[in-house]
């Protein structure tokens, strides 16, 4: 377990588990539910790296409780494991584009508004990690959004430290 995931686990480990599927993922539907009882039996640090691996895309289905307690799981198995899809839609998720939040804000403040102070810093830890180690090669600014709505640990991303060149 990377330092990262330790502060990951850490920062969330005083969440509560959502009690129930509703609170996983409020909306009713085939794959809300699938999700829900994918994920339900376990802890955020127990969760098969193959139920994270076949819901690599499913963050946006969580509610707001199920983000909040099973977000950490995502991340750290993105970090593990970054040759997974869940790496590239962790970031996305996390970085909406500013159209978005504007358009959003209220949807946006029930997901990213639970997380305290040493969550925000974990948050920005993984993104730290994924800089430093340059797993994510950022396609539309997800990286210089990451620093402006997850700025405890980022720094913005200078042409120095070779990300932008590698930017599409």
């Amino acid at each position: 377990m990377s330092s990262t995931v330790k502060i990951i686990d850490s920062a969330f480990s005083n969440v509560a588990k959502p009690a129930n599927a509703r609170s996983v993922t409020p909306h009713e539907c085939p794959e809300c539910d699938e999700l829900a009882m994918d994920l339900l039996p376990y802890s955020f640090r127990g969760i098969p790296g193959e139920r994270l691996d076949a819901h690599f895309g499913d963050l946006a289905l969580l509610g707001p409780e199920g983000l909040h307690y099973y977000l950490p799981a995502f991340l750290a198995y993105a970090l593990e494991n970054p040759d997974s899809c869940a790496l590239e839609f962790a970031v996305i998720h996390l970085t909406p584009r500013k159209g978005s939040l504007d358009a959003r804000p209220e949807y946006f403040s029930n997901r990213f508004g639970r997380f305290d102070s040493a969550q925000r810093a974990a948050i920005a830890a993984f993104f730290a990690e994924v800089r430093h180690r340059q797993l994510y090669v950022a396609h539309e600014g997800e990286l210089d959004r990451a620093a402006e709505l997850w700025p405890d640990a980022v720094q913005p991303f200078a042409a120095a430290d070779g990300f932008a060149e590698r930017r599409v």
